[in-house]
């Protein structure tokens, strides 16, 4: 299936979004 070539790019943009997400959290709280 075609599905699963793009579930790890997709997980690896989940993470990579996730992480630009908490530093901009942290950034805006301090």
């Amino acid at each position: 299936m075609v599905n699963d070539s793009i579930l790890p790019f997709l997980f690896y943009l989940y993470n990579k979004i996730g992480s630009i997400i908490a530093v901009n959290l942290k950034e805006t709280t301090n």
